[in-house]
């Protein structure tokens, strides 16, 4: 290719400024006149020299600068530069220079978040350790611990904050912690000082539990072991369990109880066990016979029975066990009978909730007691509807007031919508008295649509259970008479319907040979019977024989009699 001498001359006088600027630029090299160059220059080989020159200056401009901005700024324009490193590294050490000089955690754990891996995060998370343990000892919090805990799983205060983790989360327990969330905080805590306090404090609440609701061999096994009590709950339970041993005359039990608890025991009782022992086995019979009949009534069946009766299919069956349970002494009775008056199932429930009030009226004193152990096991617990009813039911017989606020802010849901709602209208001022009637038609409607048309055997389960649910409802609006205004008028209308339906319906199924009405109540005939021969037994027993004169029995029956001779 030929070049002319006219274009050779063109491209030496165009080329010679641009050396004479490059001169000028190399001579004396300054930040701005190599930006201008470039920018007057762009794509030539001297532009390529520029730019080191330029990144050059750019690093040593930040770094004698000796603050943060200008650092960035530097690593912004070159990333990638000949001193991104140098550069890098004196960020990262001016960085955690800053995090230092602030002293907080917000600050010390940016810099880690940031440069995680760089050789200054070793003083910078050491400083932040100590930095936030200071602050959560002044101000703890069980979020701030658990973060503590999450950055430093095996950190120099470990051991204590897991200490103070747990002490925080035991204080908002509250005073008398719940058994429940007691339990939950063990298993949670299992090694630390305060969750070994709460593991005694566990023992206790379990221990009285086996007071209150244990069957009377493990309460005896209890009292043998001697541990800490509480001295009411020892007395109530000793009580209820040594009344129901003595008038079943089950001398083997009367004799546990005794050797168990001998404070407890009358100091009598003992030798009249051995004098009764050493009877002869009809003479023993007889006896007990009529201690049977002379004490209070007592349903035929066993407590066990009783138990599995509860959870049988007849609600009719239920209800007897029910009241069958409000005649035993035994506080597992009592227990019972509570747990079931917070039941789903209104048919049980409402029943049970009766029960449980007949046995605190045949024993108040023992009531008392073992009510208000239950009423402080469900104080933490007023947001369930369980605990509310059970609530209400134990501070209305201990005359306290009534979690009226706690029931108005229970929102009525199923399975207990109509539950939920009767409570809230026997109890609270605004009682939605317009959806307990909607609910209540609502129940009725779904109780005669389910009603089979013609029962038979099969479905005969089904309509006997129907008819005891309707009767429910019939007892319950009989109750609900006072209704204010016009539900008045709604509630007694639902109440003539219950009645033509529960009538209706029984008359279908009294062809069945195992039916019994739902208000038929087996256990008055039985009471009846038993009070008619008690005055007789108890006259018998009175004059029974023992080796204190016959002053024992008298005393035991609240029959005045002169006291037993000296040296007896």
């Amino acid at each position: 290719m030929k070049i002319s001498w006219c274009s050779l001359l063109l491209l030496l006088v165009s080329c010679a400024p641009r050396q004479d600027a490059w001169e000028r630029v190399s001579s004396n090299p300054t930040m701005p006149t190599l930006r201008r160059y470039i920018l007057d220059h762009p794509g030539t080989e001297e532009t390529q020299i520029a730019r080191l020159h330029l990144e050059r200056l750019s690093a040593r401009a930040a770094l004698a600068a000796g603050g943060i901005a200008p650092l960035q700024l530097h690593l912004q324009a070159y990333p990638a530069g000949a001193h991104a490193a140098e550069v890098r590294g004196r960020l990262m050490v001016l960085r955690a220079a800053r995090a230092l000089a602030e002293d907080t955690p917000w600050a010390l754990l940016r810099f880690l978040y940031l440069h995680p891996d760089s050789k200054e995060a070793a003083p910078v998370r050491a400083r932040l350790e100590e930095t936030w343990w200071k602050q959560l000892q002044a101000d703890p919090s069980p979020h701030g611990l658990k973060q503590y805990l999450e950055v430093f799983p095996a950190g120099l205060h470990e051991t204590e904050a897991q200490e103070l983790l747990a002490h925080v989360i035991f204080e908002k327990l509250g005073p008398e912690p719940d058994p429940e969330l007691l339990r939950m905080f063990v298993l949670n805590h299992p090694k630390s000082p305060t969750g070994k306090r709460a593991l005694a404090l566990l023992r206790e609440w379990e221990r009285s539990e086996v007071l209150v609701s244990g069957e009377t061999t493990t309460v005896v096994e209890l009292l043998r072991r001697g541990e800490s009590l509480p001295a009411e709950l020892v007395m109530a339970s000793f009580a209820a369990h040594l009344e129901a041993a003595l008038w079943s005359f089950d001398l083997d039990l009367l004799g546990q109880l005794c050797d168990a608890a001998p404070r407890q025991c009358d100091a009598q009782l003992p030798a009249a066990i051995q004098y009764w022992k050493k009877m002869a086995p009809q003479a023993r019979e007889r006896l007990s016979e009529t201690v049977r009949a002379a004490g209070p009534f007592r349903p035929m069946p066993a407590f066990r029975t009783l138990e599995v009766a509860l959870n049988v299919e007849d609600l009719h069956t239920v209800w007897v066990a029910l009241r069958s349970l409000s005649h035993r002494p035994e506080p597992r009775a009592f227990a019972l009978l509570l747990s079931r008056a917070g039941h789903p199932d209104s048919a049980i429930a409402w029943p049970a909730a009766d029960a449980c009030r007949a046995w605190l009226a045949r024993w108040p004193s023992r009531g008392a007691v073992l009510a208000a152990f239950e009423l402080r096991r469900r104080q933490n617990r007023r947001d369930q509807f369980p605990s509310l009813i059970q609530t209400a039911l134990l501070s209305e017989f201990l005359q306290r007031p009534l979690p009226v606020a706690d029931i108005a802010r229970l929102k009525p849901a199923e399975p207990v919508l109509l539950s939920t709602l009767v409570l809230q209208v026997l109890t609270v001022p605004a009682a939605p008295w317009n959806a307990f009637v909607t609910e209540i038609n609502s129940s009725i409607s779904r109780l005669h649509e389910l009603f089979p048309a013609a029962p038979d055997r099969a479905s005969y389960p089904l309509a006997r259970n129907l008819v005891r649910r309707m009767y429910r409802f019939q007892l319950l609006l009989e109750t609900l008479r006072f209704a204010p205004g016009p539900f008045s008028t709604a509630v007694s209308d639902r109440l003539a319907q219950t009645q033509t339906l529960v009538t209706e319906w029984e008359a279908r199924l009294a062809g069945f040979p195992d039916y019994i009405p739902s208000a038929e109540d087996p256990l008055s005939a039985q009471i009846q019977a038993h009070e008619t021969n008690r005055k007789a037994a108890r006259d018998r027993l009175a004059a029974s024989a023992d080796p204190f004169g016959g002053s024992w029995w008298k005393i035991a029956l609240g029959v005045t009699a002169a006291p037993p001779p000296a040296g007896n």
